[in-house]
Order: structure tokens, then sequence, then C-alpha cells
């Protein structure tokens, strides 16, 4: 289990509520028109300069003409932009957590750190408070965690300076409480120093959550991904592990989850994956928030899915399923906005032999990707487009 004071359950952590179903975005839907609809539509156009032509009316809008019968009846736009990599995030009761800038080395002249005992480790990430309310986070709660080596690292005591120096303001003490008013942003640079004979294998524990640092400390500079607009739907069937059917406002979709893939057909484990699924969303009101792909070959929306759970938390699916072991991550470019978060809550269900890993024996797919593996994602570069498979 990720390693605290005490003993860290299996079971996903709970936090206040973020954001609350009333303050949801309404969700958007472009029905399909008629023949009749859409030769009055066009009628009107031809007359009325004023009306906005479909292709205009969103990013994702194509020629009806040209369009298979699923293309245009949801629209959502894209987060993501395809040809970046966003910085990596964690959303941990209402307050998103991005991972701007992530360096590791004996010494960072740009930061005034001398070399030391061992490396340094120095993130600066925004916090946004994504509620209704005003929230806190203790800066005690952030911590490094070395997998490799089972160590801690606590916030090193002069970060403030450090802080003051990159031109933070305020610049966070290592003992100060994070206070960020509703819907208002903070900047904080978090700066620790990992002794002799550390490994590669980095996570930053948020509270009793986690986000691994490899995806971070291979891009070193990332820009954050845009606010995500949030459809509202309901679950009507769960067909298995990584995948439900919706309802959005009256109109059945079904949608595979980002990052994440759980056994099929007569796989080890396949049958529960389902159960674990079912037992999340099943009959539930969810939150769909599109990264930058929209739809699989098939017409299979891609995205992540929200609930809110029984405690009144926002929960990523994803997360909890990788947490009770009912799948593997599964990365692909360019959606990769929580990557790292996945990789963190898949190693906590490794680590606790949750689900698959204490029922299958040794599973092929890894709980993340190799260092390698994160390099590569980190330079694809602006000019690719395609989508890229990290191994598993």
């Amino acid at each position: 289990a990720t390693p605290t004071a005490t003993s860290v359950p299996a079971a996903a952590p709970t936090e206040p509520a973020i954001p609350t179903p009333a303050s949801t975005p309404t969700p958007e839907v472009v029905p399909t028109a008629t023949p009749q609809q859409a030769a009055a539509t066009a009628a009107s156009t031809a007359t009325d300069s004023s009306i906005t032509p479909p292709a205009a009316a969103g990013s994702d809008t194509q020629d009806e003409s040209a369009a298979t019968p699923w293309q245009g009846s949801v629209a959502q736009d894209a987060a993501v932009d395809p040809s970046d990599l966003p910085a990596q995030e964690i959303i941990v009761g209402p307050l998103r957590l991005t991972i701007q800038t992530a360096l590791r080395a004996a010494s960072l002249p740009r930061y005034a750190l001398p070399p030391g005992s061992g490396e340094w480790v120095l993130l600066i990430t925004s916090i946004r408070n994504e509620s209704d309310a005003a929230a806190s986070r203790p800066m005690s709660d952030l911590r490094l965690f070395d997998r490799g080596t089972a160590t801690v690292v606590d916030l090193d005591t002069g970060m403030n300076v450090i802080a003051g120096l990159a031109g933070l303001d305020p610049a966070w003490r290592n003992d100060d409480v994070i206070a960020v008013d509703s819907n208002e942003s903070t900047e904080a640079l978090l700066l620790y120093l990992l002794p002799p004979g550390s490994s590669d294998d980095l996570a930053l524990l948020v509270g009793q959550s986690s986000i691994d640092l490899a995806p971070s400390l291979a891009m070193g500079e990332a820009a954050p991904a845009a606010e995500p607009g949030l459809l509202e739907a309901t679950v009507v069937a769960v067909p298995d592990g990584s995948r439900l059917t919706v309802d959005v406002a009256g109109q059945e979709e079904s949608v595979q989850y980002l990052g994440f893939q759980a056994p099929a057909g007569d796989a080890c484990f396949a049958s529960e994956a389902t159960a674990a699924n079912a037992a999340l969303v099943e009959g539930e009101q969810v939150w769909l928030e599109r990264q930058a792909t929209d739809r699989t070959e098939d017409g299979t929306l891609l995205r992540d899915v929200w609930i809110v759970d029984a405690n009144g938390d926002r929960a990523l699916v994803s997360a909890r399923l990788l947490e009770a072991g009912a799948g593997t991550p599964a990365p692909a470019a360019p959606d990769t906005r929580y990557q790292a978060w996945l990789q963190a809550a898949a190693a906590l269900g490794r680590s606790n032999g949750a689900g698959l890993w204490g029922a299958c024996g040794d599973v092929s797919a890894s709980t993340q990707g190799t260092t390698n593996d994160a390099t590569r994602l980190a330079f694809l570069g602006g000019g690719w487009r395609g989508r890229w498979q990290l191994t598993t």
C-alpha cells in the first residue's frame, strides 16, 4: 500500500465533493435533422446571413452529407490539443493539481540550488479550486515517495526561499496550509532533497492519493490542458469492464474509458471486472470529459468518466477500477492528461494484491510505462498526429 504513517487500505480515498451536480454544465446535444428539417434550415440560412453555418458551429461539426450516422450527434469540445502532450494532473477533493515543471538533478543553478548530499526534485504546480466554496490543503500532505527504496521524503524547509527567488507569490512554506477561494488558482513550488541511491520510481503523494512523476520529469516543462467541459449522462448498460452505455439527453451512446483496459472475453478476471464496473456506474448519473480524441473508428466515445460516490466525492471511474485491480493502464497519446494518476492508482492496486493481481498470478500488462516509454511519449513533437499506444 502507499506508505503513510499508517497502512493505507486498497479502497479509494475520500475527499470533499467536486463539482456538485448543480454546478455541472448542461450537456450539449446536436440532434440529427430529418430531411424536411435540413431543407428548411438550408432555405432559412440562404435568406438570413446572421445564422451560423453548421460547419462553423463547433470544432467537431461536420458536413452532414458526408457524416456517418453517429458523427455530430454529441458535440463536446476537446480540452487537450492533439499536437501537444498535456501537463499531468490529479484531482483530490475540490482541488485540481497540475504539474507544470518537474526537474531532478544534483544541482539546479536556475533555482540557486547547489550540489547537496543527494538529488533535488523541484516541482512547480498549479492548484485550482473547482468547487463552490473555499478549500485548503496542508503543504505537509505533499510528500515524495520513492517506491524503489520505500522512502518517503518531506518538503524541504527552505522551499519558500527558492519559491520567492522564482517569483512565486505567495511563496508557500513547507508548514503552510494552502487556501484557495472558489474557482481560483494558486501556484506552489515543491522542493525535495532525495537521499543518495534513490530510484527512478517516484510518486507525489497528495494526502491518500498519488501521481507518478516519470511522465512529468521526462517532459520537464508542460502546458496545462484547457478546463474541461463535462457532459451529464445516465448509465443504462455496462457491457464489460472498460465500457458503458449512457443516455445523453435522450440519446444512447457507447463510451470507452480513456487510459484503461479491463480483461475481456474468457480472460482471467473478465467477469469480475465487468461486475466491478457495474458496481460503480450501473444506473448512475455520470459526467463525461473529452481530452483530444473524440471517438473510435466504430463510433464509440472515448472519455474520462466521473461519478459522485456515496461519500459525496467526485471520483474518476478508471482510477477507482485500477485501485481495485479491475484492469491495467492503457495510456495512448495525446489523451494522457491523467496518465500519471492512473499509473499510480494501478501501482496501489498491485501492491495490495487487489483484483486481478491476486487472482491471476503474473499479469503481463505493467502498471506503468517504463522510463523509456515516458521519454518517447514526451518527445513525440508537434508534428505528431496519429494514435501511439504505450507498451502495456
